[in-house]
């Protein structure tokens, strides 16, 4: 009796760890475009190549691609304003990880002055 409870418990545990490892999982599974798209905004914004006021181009016009569970590639247009009268087109691509819980890492970010 002593043995099948044991197995028992250990059987509770593993599906215990499983169903965590499934939930996190899902959860990575669930990212949308828009959530990578916005983590890429944030860190060009961030990023001190882009100087002065920043805004981006739509997410309808930018690409947003998913490369596996956690990896996304951004790629699309940003106009900065380093003076006033002054602005420049840029073109920019970065590679997020998703870390979980709402975290994104950047992996690379290149970026690209459009005359």
């Amino acid at each position: 009796m002593l043995i099948a409870a044991l197995v028992l418990v250990a059987l509770l545990g593993l599906a215990l760890w499983g169903s965590g490892k499934l939930k996190s999982r899902l959860a990575w599974a669930e990212m949308r475009p828009a959530d990578a798209y916005q983590a890429a905004m944030e860190y060009v914004g961030k990023n001190p190549a882009m100087r002065g006021a920043v805004t981006f181009s739509k997410l309808e016009e930018t690409i947003v691609e998913r490369w596996d569970l956690r990896r996304w590639r951004v790629a699309g247009f940003a106009d900065m304003q380093p003076q006033p009268g002054v602005k420049t087109h840029v073109l920019y691509n970065c590679v997020l990880r998703y870390n979980g819980s709402g975290h994104w890492a950047i992996e690379d970010m290149q970026f690209e002055r459009v005359e």
